[in-house]
């Protein structure tokens, strides 16, 4: 299983064009979604301006931000492959059934 920051990847949710979502654990065990974004063109972005209205957002429909980076060069030498190095990713609540 892969790591990033404090989150530890699990099964794959979901794949897109531009991203990879993933159920993760992070401390004490708390559920949460990892959305990395694997397009090469989207890792180039700078997502400040989004990661930022996410984090203002407060909704029971909406699922909470709670942590978000770019995976590092550490991370990436130890997750066999599956992490890019400079990929952002967001940590999202991981909701129950179908979003």
């Amino acid at each position: 299983m892969s790591k990033i920051g404090p989150w530890t990847l699990e099964q794959e949710l979901g794949r897109g064009t531009t991203a990879t979502v993933y159920a993760a654990l992070g401390p004490q065990d708390s559920p949460a979604a990892a959305k990395l974004l694997t397009s090469a063109q989207v890792r180039t972005v700078d997502l400040a301006d989004e990661i930022w209205v996410m984090a203002q957002l407060d909704h029971p429909n909406i699922v909470e931000l709670m942590d978000w980076g770019r995976v590092t060069s550490d991370e990436a030498c130890h997750s066999d492959g599956q992490l890019q190095e400079g990929a952002p990713y967001l940590i999202m609540e991981r909701g129950d059934g179908t979003l």
